[in-house]
This record gives C-alpha cells, sequence and structure tokens, in this order.
C-alpha cells in the first residue's frame, strides 16, 4: 500500500481515569499510538515497549498486544488505519525530537474528523502528514551529519525557558555563529536565530494544545517575562493570538477504555 492511499478509520484521545491497563486484544487495523502524559508498558507478540511523554509506538494488524501494568493518569492519542505504507520507513518505537508538531497533527486530525463539514479525505490527509512526520524524524536520526545540528537543538530545547541568542549558542559551543547557521541550513533548517524562535513557538503551541496552563505561564515557560511582550512575539510570528490558536481545535473525541 503507497502512502497516498491510507486511509483513516478512526481517532480520538485517551484519558485514563483511576487504574487502568491496556486491553490484550488482536485488532484489523495497524494503530498510532502518541504518548502524551504518563507512562506504561506494552507487549506486541513476544516484544515490549516502554510508553513515555513523546514516544510513538506502531502497532500492527492481526498481531496480539496487551498490557503489562496498571498505570493512572495516562494521556495519549490514537489513530487507526487499513496498513502500513511500504514507500516510506517507519520504526516500530520512536523518541520524537519534535512532538509539538505531531501534537499539533493530532490536534488537527480530531478537529477534522469530528467536524461535519470537512469531508472524510481531509482526515487521510492529515494521517498521511502524521506518517510523514514519524518517517522525518526517524530518518534524521541515523545522520551522523546532523550530529552538531541535533545536539544544538536539544540544547536549545531545554533551555527554551531563557532568552537565547545565537551568540549565546556560539558560545556554549565553541563555533562560530555564522559557522553554525550555515551548518543548520545544508541541514535544512533556518539559521540559529529562526531555529530558536521556531522552538519557543512550538514549545508555546505545544503547552497551548496539551495543558490550562494560563498565558501568563506559559509565556515564562518560553522565556519571555512580560506577558505583553509574549503576545506581540507570538501573534507576528503565528498571526493569530496565542487565546485564538488554542480555541482552534476544539472537536476532538476523548475515551476512557
Amino acid at each position: 500500500m503507497k502512502l497516498s492511499n491510507i486511509q483513516h478509520l478512526t481517532s480520538g484521545r485517551f484519558i485514563s481515569q483511576g487504574e487502568w491497563i491496556h486491553p490484550e486484544r488482536v485488532i484489523d487495523s495497524c494503530e498510532i499510538i502518541f504518548m502524551i502524559k504518563g507512562s506504561f508498558q506494552i507487549a506486541e507478540a513476544d516484544k515490549i515497549y516502554q510508553m513515555e511523554p513523546d514516544d510513538v509506538l506502531i502497532l500492527d494488524k492481526n498481531t496480539l498486544h496487551r498490557g503489562l501494568d496498571t498505570r493512572t493518569d495516562v494521556s495519549f492519542f490514537w489513530v487507526h488505519f487499513p496498513g502500513r505504507p511500504d514507500d516510506i520507513q517507519l520504526p516500530k518505537h520512536l523518541k520524537l525530537t519534535n512532538p509539538s508538531g505531531m501534537l499539533l497533527l493530532f490536534r488537527q486530525l480530531l478537529n477534522y474528523s469530528n467536524t461535519p463539514q470537512y469531508p472524510r479525505f481531509a482526515s487521510d490527509l492529515i494521517l498521511r502528514l502524521i506518517l510523514t512526520e514519524i518517517n522525518v524524524q526517524y530518518v534524521h536520526l541515523g545522520d551522523d551529519r546532523l550530529a552538531l545540528v541535533n545536539e544544538i537543538c536539544e540544547w536549545i530545547r531545554i533551555n527554551v525557558d531563557k532568552p537565547i541568542s545565537a551568540d549565546d549558542i556560539a558560545s556554549q559551543f565553541h563555533y562560530n555563529k555564522d559557522y553554525l547557521s550555515r551548518l543548520f541550513r545544508r541541514s535544512n533548517l533556518p539559521g540559529l536565530k529562526q531555529t530558536v524562535i521556531q522552538t519557543k513557538i512550538d514549545r508555546a503551541r505545544y503547552l497551548l494544545l496539551s495543558t490550562d496552563l494560563p498565558i501568563k505561564d506559559i509565556a515564562s515557560c518560553v522565556g519571555y517575562e512580560s506577558y505583553l511582550e509574549f503576545l506581540k512575539f507570538y501573534k507576528f510570528h503565528e498571526g493569530v493570538s496565542p487565546s485564538t490558536f488554542r480555541n482552534t481545535y476544539k472537536q476532538t473525541h476523548l475515551n476512557k477504555h
């Protein structure tokens, strides 16, 4: 099956209530699980996978899978589709380096699939983007040329709650900032300054979509002491206010079993 033929079947967001264990079952479709909160162990055939926040797992159809432990406070997105595409590389289990992009795609998927005005193929297209995003993040993990770039991106992500400049990054890694910007662009990424901006935007998006934190607290989480400065920053780069973005994807399908 080609990626262009993949169709969305069902999707939703699971939120546990009290103690929970993943049911034992065999289903006739593949399933993507994207972890948001908590952790649990799941076995498929004779393989065991530890699921943590930002993990993606692709369960195969017609294969027994079952939870191995009882947990509380677990939440993840899920989507079912007929079968794996054979024209892109997909891992079994992956820790995402950019979970905010995946979170946005799942929120879009649930919004489109639960809003009658959207045609069915809109959900198919978003599912294909989800699969493509998994492929891109998986393939880049094995590229040695991106090792330094990935290290810098991780440093930016860890320090996203602080003001960060290109000079700060150059000093931290002992490279000329112009050289690092060229290295980023050769890796199909924007320069240092734009990478910092995008990381802050991605983190803000993630918190807007996955939490109920007040926007002033989210501003602090991405390195802005001034709430008003954060509003100006976000609207300048995204074209909408943080509250407008948060309210864009309200439709969802929740389940607790």
